[in-house]
């Protein structure tokens, strides 16, 4: 998976070209899976926070899940 689901869909593509079998891809991504009040676990514990890459990816997350991005440079 990835934050949207637009990396993790272009390595599954590849991994299917390449011969893979049991590829799947979290369409929407993390941002997604979280916004829709699925479970997220970090390290085996239940997490309500997901990481973005920047503020500006934490806007893709509804607020109570963003969780500590970095501050733009």
């Amino acid at each position: 998976y990835c934050a949207i689901g637009w990396r993790s869909a272009e390595a599954a593509e590849l991994l299917v070209a390449r011969g893979a079998r049991d590829v799947r891809n979290l369409e929407g991504g993390i941002f997604a899976w979280a916004n829709e009040g699925r479970p997220v676990v970090r390290d085996g514990t239940p997490v309500r926070a997901v990481h973005p890459f920047d503020p500006w990816w934490g806007l893709l997350l509804d607020d109570p899940l963003e969780a500590g991005a970095p501050t733009p440079r």
